[in-house]
């Protein structure tokens, strides 16, 4: 049973932090919740088996970064676990991705951040890649905070030099990605509700 639900989230955790990929179309997003600094809606896709693929999903953008969003999806046909994301636009950390460390403060606590990583659009989004239990426990974290910190690093290489590479040329780079947690609990609530309450169509082999 164990090996089951961890099989069944990896599934879900691939399909959200590689949704691109398995979707063939998608539909508009339909706003269904708004509490003081995050929204609520709900995204449908049609994945190339011809499976219907509902997703719930409570979001805010960052305060300190433009475009920067972070996401906490929920899906039924995966028990409605949530799965926390970050989505990202700035050109310095998508250049290097896949190399970025990210640790998150939640008030005065610190989270370790491991990841999946998707760069297929014009965002990098590192989605969680812990378990479950996991995910369910940073979620509580984040329902009893204010605030949550990103903090983000690139540990400095020796770029290939050309001629016409600068030599004190520097590769090393940090910061703080800053988000409200004002309206979080409510927001994620109501959508854990709807998703709760959404029977997926049984998938047919």
């Amino acid at each position: 049973m164990y090996s089951r639900c961890c099989a069944l989230f990896s599934a879900c955790i691939l399909i959200v932090a590689f949704g691109g990929v398995y979707a063939q179309t998608t539909s508009s997003e339909i706003l269904l919740a708004a509490h003081q600094d995050w929204i609520g809606h709900a995204n449908q896709s049609v994945t190339r088996d011809g499976s219907v693929l509902n997703e719930y999903i409570a979001q805010t953008s960052s305060v300190n970064m433009e475009g920067a969003l972070l996401l906490i999806s929920m899906i039924p046909r995966f028990t409605c676990v949530p799965v926390v994301s970050i989505a990202i636009n700035d050109s310095t950390i998508m250049s290097r991705a896949a190399d970025v460390e990210w640790v998150a403060a939640v008030d005065e606590q610190t989270v370790d951040y491991p990841f999946i990583l998707d760069t297929d659009g014009p965002q990098a989004q590192f989605t969680l890649s812990s378990p479950g239990a996991d995910q369910i426990k940073l979620r509580s974290v984040l329902d009893l905070a204010s605030w949550v910190i990103f903090k983000w690093s690139v540990d400095s290489v020796t770029p290939q030099l050309s001629d016409t590479t600068p030599t004190d040329m520097s590769l090393e780079a940090s910061g703080n990605i800053d988000f409200s947690l004002l309206g979080s609990r409510r927001t994620l609530n109501a959508m854990e509700e709807m998703c709760r309450s959404h029977t997926p169509i049984p998938l047919t082999n």
